[in-house]
């Protein structure tokens, strides 16, 4: 007899998580006023400048 587990394909996500994860990537975008057609390169630049001058910033205001 054949396990249920056999049939399960484990190379793709369900369709909800994936409509899921889409639902928050546009979220994001959007929360952060960025077009939705950026690349995951382009996301990472951004995500790293903005930590960038966030660390700045702390910075500064930890020596006032």
């Amino acid at each position: 007899m054949a396990s249920c587990a056999a049939n399960v394909r484990t190379d793709q996500r369900p369709t909800w998580l994936d409509l899921a994860h889409k639902k928050l990537d546009q979220a994001v975008l959007d929360a952060y006023a960025w077009p939705h057609d950026l690349t995951d390169d382009q996301i990472l630049e951004r995500i790293l400048a903005l930590n960038l001058e966030r660390a700045a910033s702390s910075r500064e205001e930890s020596r006032a």
